[in-house]
């Protein structure tokens, strides 16, 4: 775990006007307690967020809502034609006979057990949210899934009716539920737009079209979807309606409300909030509003699932009753076949509300799944069949032919490009949230250091158990520290502190933190780092600043992991050291990052190169104000001049970087605010109180050198590892940093190679021994080599597997075999560390006479297109 990086060419920092310092107090009496700048809060851990779109959504929730609109109304005429339509297997028969049947019937039911799972995740987060996590969120969902259950019980949607109402009644309101649930979610959404219309100022710049590409468009596209996919309901709540031929008219009223409200909220919010939000976020509307408004939602919040969940069980219902006679008796099989399937689906939604972590990920593939055939593209099939044979008959039908063919055109568009974008966010959010080590990889630290107790959260306690089963540790040295996990409230409200006594430390050789590096080869060695080590190295850094970072003035961003060495020294250790307050998100998002950035004013960040590419190459970013962020400092792996020069002339930034790694605590190398803009490419110059050393690496007089430093900040060895200390050590104490480079005459020093074998992906390292451990596992392969290949401007690199197949494998390779080992790696290893530079299938590895592998010669074939 390494801090190489390159600097910018900083221009000199302007200081801030009376009108900024006086911004900085409004915004710090907000975080006392005023109003805040931003009603809808962070929406980084929010499971709804709305804040994805931009303006021109809203000409989306018009167009899809007026398709909506024609496409229930020839739902109706369809059903009309067939009166004897129950449900959307009855239409799946008229299309495509018994098998549209049985694929339309099962469309149904996942589509409702879906849609009842994301409600309990919805009441969870509700409750999580009014009770400021009052309990374990295991208990909030099994409370709504008892909720929900009880209120399936009723076999008609009139008596679903009343027995909503009896349990959900509110002072408010009384009568139908569904009178209840449509005033709830209205008073909720007014309270939302009345709340920031007070609070903000508003005229924000409105623009019709925004850049953006395809992923991002159809992220938003299928959120948008999912207000519109009650279409799969229509064909029951029609066949229930005393008059059916009521249904467009019902359906012009509601669909028109419905538009006209999402319109409206849009507006007024984006109007007033600013870039990047396109209809209400209860969950992030303020620390009171939004918990008013959540207690507002509550009868729609468990109203909607109900009646969702009623149409699913209802065609099970009558799929097994329909013909027998029972579906009108009160007799025991009816009323417990009843129950029984509603505790069944009601159990399977359960297990998705708790299995699938991200709400809004879930909401895109329900769109992308159902609603984009079942509101969207199967009325346009509706319509034709109901018209085959005079498709081309009168110049309006040729129009409607055509019109029907494209939307059904359109729900097919919208399944395949809302899957491939559903499923990138749910691989993209995994793995940016994948900073969680897995077992296999535990294992080795925990008998290493030989651990007595682990420290963790709810969400990766199974991870932790399965280590430490492997490791041969007790579970009951596992300590839960989150608000999903009862005993934390315990601890954190307690006011008695037991009276100790302070143990004896010294502080040159007592081990402030045990941080497991990849080292040069093999397994990840346990760095020893004393408090003096730690200490050393904040007062060294701190000679970089310059006076230049101020507690009272300066908001620092903390988006690195905290398990990392650059995150445990300059967010954990340095913002303490210096009182400068940070804000913390759980990953880097991008949106969630400059809406932080401009929100907060945040004027100070601590990152990696990927997200200065990110920040330059990301049309969006015009669309924030980052311009109180007067310094950036990027570190864990080179940042190219280039990036540096554009994140300069494209956005003002200044960029600084910094050089370390995990046995310095962390920083060798720092670029000063004075110096940052007149040596782009270089790392700065070597802080106080440490000397190095160039050692050549090579036969004659080469500029390159490998830099050798010694100083306080140096860690106290590897643990457990005698051979690794003496190889890393000089006879005179110099730690072999293993990096080359050379320095100028100014004392500035430049990174240029490595003679390290890591490879450097996005700031984290990967040790190809470890991959080539695991990829040898596989049956296929016979030897294996693994390298990292560049990845473009961001200086990260990706770890790729050169394997020699076994004799007798069929093909010998390929684009089969080449996934399955991918495959292979992914289920075993941390998400950093997959084989994202892919497979490539040789005859033989090439090594040395000792067989150590030469991985310089696979790089150098890989240059030369050899391979």
């Amino acid at each position: 775990m390494r801090l190489d990086g390159v600097a910018p060419p900083p221009d000199a920092v302007e200081p801030k006007s009376q009108r900024e310092k006086d911004e900085d107090v409004e915004d710090l009496k907000a975080i006392d307690g005023a109003p805040e700048v931003d009603a809808f809060g962070d929406e980084a851990n929010a499971e709804v967020k709305y804040k994805t779109l931009k303006w021109c959504s809203l000409i989306l929730i018009i167009g899809l809502g007026i398709l909506a609109l024609y496409t229930g109304y020839v739902i109706g005429q369809f059903r009309e034609r067939h009166p004897y339509i129950h449900n959307l297997a009855d239409a799946g028969e008229i299309l495509m006979g018994t098998f549209g049947r049985e694929l339309f019937g099962l469309g149904q039911i996942l589509f409702s057990i879906f849609i009842m799972g994301s409600h309990i995740v919805t009441f969870t987060v509700m409750m999580n949210t009014i009770t400021d996590h009052g309990t374990c969120s295991i208990v909030f969902s099994i409370v709504a899934f008892i909720i929900c259950l009880v209120l399936s019980l009723p076999r008609t949607i009139k008596n679903l009716t009343y027995i909503s109402t009896a349990c959900l009644l509110s002072p408010f309101v009384q009568g139908e539920a569904n009178e209840l649930a449509f005033l709830s979610i209205f008073s909720a959404v007014m309270i939302t737009m009345i709340g920031v219309g007070v609070q903000y100022k508003g005229g924000q710049n409105i623009s019709i079209t925004t850049e953006t590409n395809l992923y991002t468009a159809f992220s938003g596209v299928t959120q948008i979807m999912f207000a519109y996919c009650a279409h799969v309901a229509f064909f029951g709540l029609i066949a229930e309606m005393e008059e059916p031929k009521d249904f467009p008219k019902a359906l012009c009223l509601l669909q028109g409300f419905e538009i006209s409200l999402y319109v409206t909220a849009a507006i007024v919010i984006y109007y007033y909030v600013g870039n990047g939000v396109d209809s209400p976020a209860l969950g992030s509307a303020g620390p009171v509003l939004k918990k008013v408004a959540y207690g507002m939602a509550i009868p729609t919040i468990i109203g909607a699932g109900v009646v969702n969940g009623h149409v699913g069980l209802k065609y099970i219902y009558v799929r097994i009753f329909r013909k027998s006679g029972r579906m009108h008796k009160n007799d025991w099989v009816s009323v417990g076949s009843w129950i029984g399937i509603g505790v069944t689906c009601w159990v399977i939604a359960w297990i998705i509300g708790e299995g699938i972590p991200s709400f809004s990920n879930l909401v895109s593939l329900i769109s992308s799944l159902f609603a984009s055939w079942f509101s969207f593209g199967l009325p346009g099939a509706y319509w034709l069949h109901m018209n085959y044979g005079q498709w081309w008959s009168s110049p309006k039908k040729c129009a409607l032919t055509i019109i029907n063919m494209l939307i059904f055109a359109i729900g097919g568009a919208m399944c395949g490009l809302g899957l491939y974008a559903s499923g990138k966010a749910i691989h993209d959010d995994s793995s940016r949230s994948s900073f969680s080590y897995r077992a296999e990889e535990l294992r080795h630290p925990l008998i290493d250091a030989a651990a007595k107790a682990i420290v963790t959260t709810t969400a990766q306690a199974p991870i932790v158990y399965e280590a430490i089963d492997r490791a041969g540790l007790s579970r009951d040295r596992v300590i839960l520290l989150d608000q999903l996990d009862p005993l934390w409230a315990t601890i954190k409200d307690t006011d008695y502190v037991a009276p100790h006594r302070p143990p004896i430390q010294n502080p040159e050789k007592d081990l402030s933190f045990l941080v497991y590096s990849s080292g040069t080869t093999g397994l990840p060695k346990g760095v020893m780092l004393s408090h003096r080590n730690m200490v050393a190295n904040m007062v060294q850094s701190a000679v970089a600043e310059q006076g230049q970072l101020v507690w009272n003035q300066d908001r620092i961003l903390g988006i690195l992991p905290f398990f990392h060495i650059y995150g445990i020294g300059f967010l954990l250790n340095y913002t303490v050291y210096t009182g400068v307050p940070m804000y913390v998100l759980p990953r880097f998002q991008f949106p969630s990052f400059c809406d932080t950035i401009q929100r907060h004013r945040i004027t100070y960040a601590y990152v990696v190169p990927p997200v200065i590419l990110e920040l330059v190459s990301n049309a969006a970013t015009k669309n924030y104000d980052l311009s109180s962020l007067r310094m950036v400092v990027s570190a864990a792996a080179p940042l190219a001049v280039d990036l540096i020069h554009a994140a300069k002339q494209k956005l003002g930034l200044v960029v600084r970087q910094a050089y370390g790694m995990s046995e310095c605590a962390p920083a060798v190398h720092f670029q000063t605010w004075s110096e940052a803009h007149t040596h782009p490419g270089s790392v700065g110059r070597l802080i106080p109180n440490m000397t190095a050393k160039y050692h050549p690496i090579h036969d004659g007089d080469n500029k390159e050198k490998e830099l050798w430093v010694k100083g306080p900040n140096v860690f106290l060895g590897y643990l457990n590892n005698p051979t690794a200390n003496k190889e890393s050590f000089s006879e005179d104490g110099y730690y072999k940093t293993g990096d080359v480079g050379y320095e100028d005459d100014a004392g500035n020093f430049y990174i240029t190679d490595r003679v390290k074998e890591l490879i450097k992906y996005n700031g984290f390292q990967v040790a190809p021994a470890e991959l080539e451990g695991i990829v040898l596992g596989h049956p296929a392969v016979k030897d294996v080599g693994v390298v990292g290949v560049k990845s473009g401007l961001a200086g990260s690199e990706l770890p790729r597997a050169y394997v020699v197949v076994k004799g007798d494998v069929v093909g010998k390779g390929g684009e089969g075999l080449e996934r399955e080992i991918v495959e292979f790696v992914e289920k075993r290893v941390i998400g950093y560390k997959r084989l994202r530079g892919g497979v490539r299938f040789v005859e033989s590895i090439p090594r040395n006479p000792s067989g150590k592998i030469l991985r310089r010669e696979l790089k150098k074939l890989e240059r030369e297109a050899k391979l």
